[in-house]
């Protein structure tokens, strides 16, 4: 794997940590949600702060995952009520990404500058029925 790769992946996983969602996700046996556990044990994984907590760390780990909790906020039947109306909240109150983020990302991914990549280019904010964010 590229440099770059290993770095965002190390990053993600720390995130995953700040969150307590590596127990969540069974990278500790100790702690796996399991059908074999006690509802105890699973319960205690999946506390009250458990939805605040996921948005929190979709936010953190920026706009991919702020896009797949749009998406999982609109699905109630799978993530359950509460889920839903804390991930709702990515619809609106989210940072702010600079055009010289974007910028970055965009001719990093595509391994050229943005003005020969692109015919044009625009710096205002524009709205894509999920969220806006300010240049």
């Amino acid at each position: 794997m590229q440099r770059r790769t290993l770095s965002r992946f190390d990053e993600i996983i720390k995130i995953f940590r700040k969150y307590d969602f590596d127990k969540v996700l069974g990278q500790t046996t100790r702690n796996k949600i399991s059908p074999f556990r006690s509802d105890a044990d699973n319960n205690e994984l999946l506390k009250d702060d458990f939805p605040e907590r996921l948005r929190l760390m979709l936010q953190e780990l920026g706009t991919t995952f702020i896009k797949f909790g749009q998406l999982l906020a609109s699905r109630p039947d799978l993530v359950g009520e509460r889920i839903s109306e804390e991930l709702s909240q990515l619809h609106d109150d989210n940072p702010p990404v600079s055009y010289e983020e974007i910028k970055e990302m965009i001719e990093t991914q595509l391994g050229g500058n943005i003005g020969e990549l692109f015919a044009e280019f625009s710096k205002k904010t524009t709205c894509n029925g999920f969220y806006c964010s300010s240049p």
